[in-house]
């Protein structure tokens, strides 16, 4: 039970981080 929660945790931690680098990119693309 807490492997799996802190795999979740891990997996939503690294979505947010993918989003948030992706937007900077983006931002950086087309200022």
């Amino acid at each position: 039970s807490d492997i799996g929660g802190s795999m979740d945790y891990d997996v939503v931690i690294v979505g947010a981080g993918g989003a948030g680098l992706s937007a900077a990119i983006l931002k950086q693309v087309n200022p």
